[in-house]
């Protein structure tokens, strides 16, 4: 009995009905993936050639490196650095002297659970 092309597929994607059957389908689909050790299709590793100093030629009109260190900052920078450290260490001094003076704040004016927002209200209108 001679089977057509479309008849050969529709025999080949039919479900398995048994979990053995499930197994033998992969099992099968494995064989015909993977080649054999012994076939001549089995993948071999290929090196890559190295480029030797010879074969590299360096560019003339590259500039030669600077040392990271060699870099140095002029007055504008260490100037505005300054600056930033300064308003950075009094904001800092600020939070802190107010943090401590909170409860005498808040008992003063009789704010109760609402003491969160004198600090609040202080650092936004400061």
């Amino acid at each position: 009995m001679a089977t057509t092309p479309q008849a050969a597929d529709a025999s080949e994607h039919q479900e398995p009905s048994t979990v053995s059957q499930s197994l033998s389908i992969i099992d099968d689909t494995k064989k015909s993936v993977a080649p054999s050790a012994n076939s001549s299709e089995a993948i071999t590793p290929v090196e890559l050639a190295q480029p030797t100093a010879d074969s590299v030629e360096p560019d003339p009109e590259a500039k030669p490196e600077e040392d990271a260190g060699s870099h140095t900052y002029g007055w504008r920078f260490y100037t505005i650095f300054g600056a930033l450290v300064a308003a950075t260490l009094l904001s800092a001094l600020d939070g802190a002297i107010v943090a401590v003076a909170l409860p005498t704040i808040s008992s003063s004016l009789d704010t109760g659970p609402d003491y969160v927002w004198v600090a609040n209200v202080y650092f936004l209108t400061g």
